[in-house]
């Protein structure tokens, strides 16, 4: 897929959900997508169908974390809160249309499992981008994982977060990446032999204390 063709996916996502902030995803037609979207309806057969459309929300938030670069001299827990509160910080820009169309996949059985394999992408692209993606194919599985679960959790946080300052969002993502981390290091005590993070990334250490609130992000520090 070219990248002209992907802006133009979610150009027509972005449309879409623009209509279901005003009046709910299930609400809107694909006429209406369409229609909003300036091109015939017929440009929309299969591939840009509400199914396929909503399948495209994951994606839409992952490239928000490469969005901009991080900075080698943070820790990687820092680089990796910066990168996936990109993702939040996207969704927010459509917050209603993306709160509406969640509600909308939370009914289908069959979206819902297809989470798991969105997120287990989401995990993998959000250790590129902060430059964790040199583990061994062990270890990137393992983090990984544990990864799509903090991402899981944040988005339950963002929501429930009415406060218009990520507070709740970015002290959820904080707590689970240390848990996170917490777990990775115990794995580690009980697999002889697994590479060390610390061997590649040597700040990986220091990064027991809680991250400062990147730039940006000031209104949530403190948070519960």
């Amino acid at each position: 897929m070219s990248d002209a063709k992907t802006e133009t996916d979610f150009s027509t996502l972005e449309t879409a959900l623009g209509l279901a902030g005003e009046r709910g995803w299930r609400e809107i037609s694909l006429s209406d997508i369409a229609d909003a979207s300036g091109k015939p309806l017929g440009d929309l057969y299969q591939s840009y169908g509400k199914t396929a459309l909503a399948r495209q929300l994951e994606a839409w938030g992952d490239l928000a974390m490469s969005a901009e670069a991080c900075d080698a001299e943070d820790s990687p827990r820092e680089r990796l809160f910066d990168a996936i509160m990109r993702r939040f910080e996207k969704f927010e820009t459509q917050r209603a249309g993306v709160l509406s169309l969640m509600a909308w996949r939370d009914g289908s059985p069959r979206l819902r499992a297809e989470l798991l394999k969105a997120h287990a992408r989401s995990a993998n692209w959000a250790l590129a981008c902060a430059k964790l993606d040199t583990l061994g194919p062990v270890e990137m599985r393992v983090t990984g994982l544990g990864l799509g679960w903090v991402i899981r959790q944040t988005e339950r946080a963002w929501r429930q977060d009415e406060s218009g300052d990520f507070a709740r969002t970015m002290a959820t993502l904080d707590a689970e990446l240390i848990t996170a981390e917490d777990r990775l290091a115990a794995l580690k005590r009980f697999a002889p032999g697994a590479r060390s993070t610390s061997s590649t990334h040597p700040d990986t250490q220091s990064t027991a204390a809680a991250p400062d609130a990147p730039e940006g992000h000031q209104a949530a520090s403190g948070a519960d």
